[in-house]
C-alpha cells in the first residue's frame, strides 16, 4: 500500500477496520466452539473412565468367581476320582466273591447229591449270598454317586466356561474404553492448545481494534494537521501493516478448524459457523 495516496489508503484502512472487527467476532465464535467441544470431549472421557471402572470391578468379581469355580471343579474331580477308586475296589472284591460263590455253588450241588437239606444250612452259614448282595448294593451306590458327581462337574465347568467368556468380553470392553480415553484425552490436548492460540489471537485483535478505534477517533485531528506530516504517515503505515498481518494470519486458519485423532475436523468454516459437534 503506497503512502503517497492518503485518500485511498484511508478508504482501504476503513475496509480493513470493518473486516478486522468481523474477524474478531469470528475468533469469539470459534472460541465458543472449541470450548463446547472441549467440554463435550471431557464429558465423554469421564464417561469412558466411569464405564472402564465399572468393567474393572466386574472383572475383579468374575476373577474371584473363576478362582472359586476352579477350586470347585478340582474338588469334584478329586471326589470323583475317590469314588472311582472305591468302585474299582468294590468290583475287585465282587469278582473275588463271585469266584468264591461259583466254587461254593459247585460244592453245594455236590453236597446236595449226598447230604440233602443239611447242605442248605451250611450254605447260609457260609454267608456267600448275603455278601454278594451287599457288594452289588455297594456298587450301585457308588455308581449313583459317580453319576451325580459327574453331573456336578459338568455344571460347574459350564459355569466356569461362561465366566471365562464374560471375562474375555470385559477385557475387550476395558481395552476399547482405554483406547477411547487415550484418543479423547489426546483430542482434548489439541483443542486446549487451539484455545490457547485463540486467546493470543483475540488479545492481538483486541489491541488492533483498540488502536484502530483510537485512530478513527483522532482522524479529524489528523485531517486538520494534514496527510503529509511524517508522524501521520508512520502511524497510517503501522496500522495498515498490522491489519494486513492479522488478516493474513486469520485467513490461513479460518477454513481449517482442528483435525482430531479420529480424523474428524471440528470448528471449521463449514462446521455450521463453528458450532460444536457431538461425534467423538
Amino acid at each position: 500500500m503506497a503512502n503517497d495516496n492518503p485518500a485511498r489508503m484511508l478508504n482501504e484502512l476503513k475496509l480493513k477496520y470493518e473486516h478486522a472487527k468481523l474477524l474478531e467476532q469470528g475468533l469469539v465464535n470459534k472460541e465458543k466452539c472449541y470450548k463446547a467441544n472441549a467440554t463435550s470431549l471431557q464429558g465423554y472421557s469421564n464417561d469412558m473412565q466411569r464405564l472402564s471402572g465399572i468393567a474393572r470391578e466386574k472383572k475383579r468379581k468374575l476373577s474371584q468367581k473363576q478362582v472359586k469355580l476352579n477350586a470347585e471343579v478340582d474338588s469334584l474331580n478329586s471326589k470323583y476320582k475317590d469314588a472311582d477308586n472305591a468302585m474299582k475296589s468294590v468290583r475287585s472284591r465282587l469278582i473275588s466273591e463271585i469266584n468264591k460263590a461259583n466254587k461254593i455253588e459247585t460244592d453245594f450241588r455236590d453236597c446236595k447229591r449226598y447230604l440233602g437239606f443239611i447242605c442248605d444250612i451250611h450254605y447260609e452259614v457260609w454267608g456267600q449270598s448275603s455278601e454278594l448282595r451287599s457288594l452289588k448294593a455297594e456298587i450301585q451306590n457308588h455308581t449313583g454317586k459317580m453319576g451325580r458327581l459327574k453331573e456336578d462337574i459338568q455344571n460347574t465347568e459350564s459355569h466356569l466356561n461362561n465366566a471365562s467368556t464374560d471375562l474375555s468380553l470385559l477385557n475387550e470392553n476395558i481395552y476399547k474404553h482405554e483406547q477411547s480415553i487415550a484418543e479423547t484425552d489426546s483430542n482434548i490436548v489439541v483443542v486446549k492448545k487451539k484455545l490457547s492460540d485463540l486467546a493470543t489471537a483475540k488479545m492481538d485483535y483486541s489491541v488492533l481494534i483498540a488502536r484502530l478505534d483510537g485512530f478513527f477517533t483522532e482522524l479529524p485531528n489528523i485531517k486538520e494537521i494534514g496527510y503529509t506530516t511524517n508522524a501521520t504517515q508512520e502511524f497510517l503505515s503501522e496500522i495498515v501493516d498490522l491489519t494486513e498481518t492479522m488478516d493474513s494470519a486469520m485467513s490461513t486458519d479460518k477454513d481449517k478448524g482442528v483435525r482430531l485423532a479420529n480424523d474428524r475436523v471440528i470448528c471449521s468454516s463449514t462446521d455450521r459457523h463453528g458450532e460444536s459437534s457431538e461425534d467423538h
